[in-house]
């Protein structure tokens, strides 16, 4: 009887264990982590419905309560501390997270050419031996697609050395390095990016139905959805029948023959059995809004300063649909920072950097690639740039290879990215930006140009001016003689004695294209035919 008891005893206690739920936080909370300067500071988790939990941070506390569902959120003001602090939060349990700092976050997302990794870059072995900086911390958000928004990613954060830097994003270690370098402060770099995707697959749901244009590739996609379960029954059944008949053609004969006929040893085609592909299903990395669930969502409400995006090749197809896209994806991304928690709304105020599209591809010999889908895609990137606030824009068009849409240099897209940081979020007197086309005038039969972002003067890299064509309403386009007299290009062709429109680096590759500012900052491609 005694023995029974104790029995009931320990498994009362080992249910009481199992039902009490210690306080939790997501991921991306963790030790040596940065949390922004200047900003509230919302942090959030689980525990047991009406669990009492405190958070203090340095020799800030904030207490609140876990909801019916679990979760719970605080915000605390500003942290102001120039050493690292420690977060700790106590409900029926204790965590305690150490080494924090106070400075500058950005997240780093993208396609393939923010995953490249820093051990693949120009000079990787000697960059990779130099990348030793104790207050850079490095977080990568592991590659997840889900049908539905995720509450937690894996992750941790680390300490930027030679050890940690090497597979982190070359572009966002190189501009979080000279971001640091700038601003004499902790860099915290989050990387969430996942090669070959396309924008969608990154913007929330919400954003995508807003637009009738946008709704209808997300509609065709839940159509695929509601179709998967049919189609990949009737994919199962055909690889079974595929196999089945593929046995049969290639089992030898069970009854011994004294002739083999010409049939039986023949080879089998091996093609005629191949399996069609298979359906996609719920969890595919390149569906609409499949990467923002598995790989924004969970980080919402972190607060960051800022964006640096590269990312664009795979729409490329779809150019035209891209600004009206990438804008969607920017203000949902920002409304959903500052939806997080209504006591601070400011999580949303944060920067947007975009990378425009390196040159890619052979070079054409016409003035003008007339299919170009990159050349398009890139004044969508622009025009986004000009018209969303708070964004920047920062050009590749000048070190892109031909032949690799990978392109090594980036330390000059990081280092350009990071002068926009500069210029547009720590107001600092750099520039940022190459020429950009201000206006134009037509006088005696020339193209004269102004541009923006000039610096101490226009320059051309090479022995004379190249990249521009021009054309009138009736011609063809033609190679432009291109001059530079003072702030302006001035634009002539004897066969076209009235232009009416000129277009600049207007190709997937447009190598010729040499027109820079003061800053060594190539300028932005442009078309005045629009």
């Amino acid at each position: 009887m005694r023995r029974i008891f104790c029995t009931l005893c320990l498994l009362a206690i080992s249910l009481a264990g199992i039902a009490r739920a210690d306080v939790k936080l997501p991921a991306i909370f963790g030790d040596h982590m940065v949390l922004q300067a200047g900003s509230k500071i919302t942090v959030w988790g689980t525990a047991d419905a009406g669990e009492h939990v405190s958070i203090k941070i340095g020799s800030q506390e904030d207490n609140t309560v876990a909801g019916e569902d679990g979760k719970w959120i605080a915000t605390l003001d500003p942290i102001k501390s120039e050493e690292a602090v420690t977060v700790t939060v106590k409900g029926n349990n204790e965590i305690t997270l150490k080494d924090v700092l106070i400075g500058e976050v950005w997240l780093c997302s993208g396609q393939s050419n923010m995953q490249f990794a820093l051990q693949r870059a120009n000079k990787a072995t000697e960059e990779i031996a130099q990348a030793d900086y104790p207050s850079i911390r490095l977080f990568t958000v592991r590659n997840t697609a889900k049908a539905e928004p995720q509450a937690d990613t894996q992750g941790a954060w680390v300490i930027c050395s030679p050890k940690t830097a090497p597979s982190f994003s070359a572009v966002g270690y190189f501009f979080g390095r000279d971001l640091h370098k700038a601003l004499n402060k902790p860099v915290g770099l989050i990387h969430s990016s996942w090669g070959g995707t396309p924008a969608e697959a990154w913007t929330d749901r919400q954003s995508l139905e807003r637009e009738p244009e946008l709704a209808k590739r997300l509609a065709d996609y839940d159509k695929a959805l509601a179709a998967y379960p049919e189609a990949k029954a009737a994919y199962d059944k055909q690889v079974i029948e595929l196999k089945a008949a593929y046995d049969a053609a290639t089992q030898p004969a069970t009854t011994p023959t004294t002739h083999t006929s010409a049939a039986a040893t023949a080879p089998v085609n091996r093609a005629a059995f191949k399996a069609p592909p298979a359906p996609g299903g719920p969890n595919q990395p390149n569906s609409p809004t499949n990467l923002y669930n598995g790989m924004i969502h969970p980080i919402i409400g972190f607060p960051i300063k800022g964006v640096i995006w590269y990312q664009g090749e795979s729409n490329a197809a779809r150019a035209i649909q891209y600004k009206l896209l990438l804008t969607a994806m920017i203000n949902g991304w920002r409304a959903k920072w500052a939806g997080l928690n209504k006591a601070n709304p400011g999580a949303g105020d944060f920067a947007f950097l975009i990378v425009q599209l390196a040159n890619f591809q052979s070079p054409v010999p016409t003035p003008v690639q007339a299919t170009s889908g990159w050349a398009l895609l890139r004044e969508a990137q622009a025009d986004v740039a000009r018209e969303v606030p708070r964004t920047g824009l920062a050009l590749a068009i000048d070190i892109g290879e031909a032949k690799d849409i990978h392109p090594k240099n980036k330390q000059e897209v990081g280092r350009r990215l990071a002068l926009q940081a500069e210029k547009l979020v720590y107001n600092r007197e750099v520039l940022a930006s190459g020429p950009t086309l201000k206006s134009m005038k037509i006088d005696e039969g020339k193209a004269i140009l102004t541009f923006d972002h000039v610096g101490q003067g226009l320059q051309a890299k090479g022995e004379k001016l190249m990249g521009f064509a021009i054309a009138s309403a009736e011609s063809p386009w033609e190679f432009a003689d291109a001059k530079i007299d003072g702030a302006t290009v001035v634009l002539s062709n004897e066969s076209i004695p009235h232009p009416t429109r000129v277009r600049y680096g207007w190709a997937d590759n447009p190598d010729q294209a040499n027109l820079y500012n003061s800053a060594d900052l190539p300028a932005v491609p442009f078309r005045t035919d629009r």
